[in-house]
């Protein structure tokens, strides 16, 4: 008897890390410590996810939209001729700020003024950090 109590005890203070689970007092979790290689790999496939409030971004965007800032065409769009459709954050390599970005349907298509058989059924816009609309890309259809 008295060589499995050392067994066990070898097992638990030079092996691993004893951890009570607190849902259940039953048993004990062994934890054994990983390789290092096996560290690093599992941290390469867990990536993080921000939670983001996409309602808040529509709401600065339909701001933007309300002061004028969204022009096609030399015409302003207004806010109720959009149908919003996703949010986007894009992060470029080094930077800690994404890059926010709204993409939003037309209620009414618009002719391409170059070419009027072309319509534009969607726009892209990228909001700075302020909440200002910098930059606007059309999408189209014909």
């Amino acid at each position: 008897m008295g060589k499995y109590l050392y067994l066990i005890l070898f097992i638990l203070f030079f092996c691993g890390s004893v951890q009570a689970n607190s849902q259940s007092h039953n048993y004990f979790l062994v934890k054994m410590d990983q390789p290092a290689e096996s560290q690093t790999q599992s941290a390469q496939t867990e990536i993080f996810y921000p939670s983001v409030n996409t309602e808040q971004v529509i709401e600065i965007f339909r701001a933007a939209v309300n002061r004028g800032e969204l022009q096609l065409f030399e015409q302003q769009i207004a806010f109720s001729a959009l149908k919003p459709q996703q949010v986007e954050y894009i992060y470029r390599i080094g930077e800690q700020k994404p890059i926010v970005k709204v993409y939003s349907l037309l209620d009414k298509p618009l002719p391409l003024p170059s070419m009027p058989d072309i319509r534009v059924e969607g726009v892209t816009v990228i909001l700075d950090a302020k909440g200002h609309i910098i930059e606007a890309v059309v999408h189209c259809h014909h």
